[in-house]
């Protein structure tokens, strides 16, 4: 009885701050807001820097979008927090997005939008960071319920793999490739795992070829420089450090370094064997994963 009721007065407590904050601020449309925010951080390539401190426009455009996302959330009946630069999806079960909220909680994993990293990053539509165990959706998802859900399911394979990764399950996905020419992050193994779920989800879903064609150009980009990566690796370099093993390469771009967990090789006394023979396991896969994409171009056509 008394629990029930200590998390009712913190309940009611978040949503007082909510509603401060939103007070503190003059209303502002989402649109108009997202507008702003797309000028003041457009997605173009080299990407505009942004530091810290921001300027004064573009800490008027966070907080911007802040107002007008935490009014809409409060207009669509979802429990959120903010703070900071964030707003914080809570983990109840009032909404959806909240109940994703909810099941991301059980494995302490916070769903959250970050306004100062859509900004430094705005190509991105989601991102799902082990490390800081943080979900995060981007501003231009909210108010489209399709390419909402379907960001959700794509970063929801990526939790999966951190999950297995965790139980130390065999898996070819959890090798990365770090190097200047994946600057400033680094290509995942595991995005054409998510890639592959993503058309298999657009086919049953029955949308418009032209919509797959687009989305099997974007896999591709995670397949195929797999392919070849692993086949320009130098196996003689591998070492391993902390639970990491490390093996060198170098393409026509420049030198780069495959990673991934030790505890996944069959023999580690025998560590350049074991590494090659994982790094067949990684080809092999993307080589299936592909030789899909291939087939569904084909009835593309």
């Amino acid at each position: 009885m008394f629990k029930l009721f200590f998390i009712f007065l913190f309940l009611v407590a978040i949503f007082a701050g909510c509603s401060t904050f939103q007070k503190q601020h003059e209303p502002i449309a989402f649109k108009d807001a997202l507008k702003k925010f797309d000028e003041e951080f457009p997605s173009q390539w080299p990407t505009k820097s942004v530091v810290e401190p921001l300027s004064g426009e573009q800490k008027k455009a966070i907080d911007d979008i802040l107002v007008s996302l935490s009014q809409y959330f409060t207009n669509n009946n979802i429990d959120h927090k903010v703070s900071g630069y964030e707003i914080i999806i809570l983990p109840t079960q009032t909404s959806q997005l909240n109940q994703t909220s909810f099941q991301l909680s059980t494995d302490q994993i916070s769903l959250k939008y970050n306004a100062l990293y859509f900004a430094k990053n705005p190509f991105s539509a989601g991102t799902f960071d082990h490390e800081s165990k943080q979900f995060l959706l981007s501003q231009n998802l909210f108010d489209n319920q399709i390419k909402l859900q379907r960001v959700i399911r794509h970063e929801m394979i990526h939790v999966n793999t951190y999950k297995n990764k965790l139980q130390k399950t065999h898996s070819a996905f959890y090798c990365i490739f770090t190097g200047p020419q994946f600057s400033p992050h680094y290509l995942s193994c595991d995005e054409m795992n998510a890639y592959l779920e993503d058309l298999k989800n657009l086919v049953a879903e029955n949308v418009e070829s032209s919509e797959i064609a687009i989305k099997l150009k974007s896999a591709e980009i995670h397949t195929l420089p797999v392919i070849e990566l692993i086949s320009n690796l130098n196996y003689k370099t591998t070492t391993f450090k902390e639970g990491i093993v490390f093996v060198k390469g170098k393409n026509k771009n420049g030198e780069y370094q495959m990673e991934f967990p030790d505890f996944i090789l069959k023999q580690k006394s025998d560590l350049i064997v074991s590494t090659k023979e994982y790094g067949q396991f990684v080809k092999n896969t993307a080589k299936e994963i592909q030789n899909e994409f291939d087939a569904l171009k084909k009835k593309l056509k």
